[in-house]
């Protein structure tokens, strides 16, 4: 008997995937295994959700099935809400201008002449707004070559050297030294 379990174990570490050697000896060892008591967790509702759930669906029935000739008539209070002192005299100023507005004497008006300004500019304002146009339409293959010339030059390294030696020589002379 043992050599049959032997070969079915042998059997199933081929099959099985590979362990770490630690992990799988302490697998095979199932004598040494403690019991554990298991203990089944109840998802049942308790006697108290029962009993609410049942209050609650006859709750909702005797909603549905009220009978409507039990409930007492209760008259309908209508409150008008008064506008205020501020509101009502805002309207009193506005209904008061649009009926001076609409009862206004036009002959007390004046006839004023409309007189249009339309402005023509100058003619260098003609001749600024000109310039832009030329230039993006300029003829660039008109212009000859010309080869710059720097007209600054920089001074030598002997040119830097003479004159640090003339500015130390003028320094010397406004104080009263002369050194060579």
């Amino acid at each position: 008997m043992e050599k049959i379990n032997d070969e079915r174990l042998e059997v199933k570490k081929v099959r099985a995937p590979r362990l770490p050697l630690d992990i799988a000896a302490e697998v095979t060892k199932g004598q040494q295994l403690k019991h554990v008591e298991v203990s089944e967790k109840s998802v049942l509702p308790t006697a108290s959700d029962i009993r609410q759930e049942k209050i609650d669906l006859q709750l909702k029935e005797e909603i549905r099935k009220h009978d409507r000739d039990k409930l007492r008539h209760a008259d309908i209070i209508e409150k008008n809400v008064l506008p205020k002192p501020e509101d009502m005299y805002r309207e009193k100023v506005n209904e008061n201008l649009k009926g001076e507005i609409k009862t206004y004497d036009t002959s007390r008006l004046r006839h004023s002449d409309v007189i249009e300004k339309n402005v023509l500019p100058t003619s260098a304002d003609i001749a600024h707004e000109k310039e832009a146009a030329l230039i993006v339409d300029f003829d660039t293959e008109k212009l000859k070559h010309v080869d710059p010339t720097v007209k600054i030059a920089l001074p030598s390294a002997d040119g830097i050297v003479r004159e640090e030696e003339e500015l130390k020589t003028e320094t010397n002379e406004e104080d009263g030294m002369k050194h060579s």
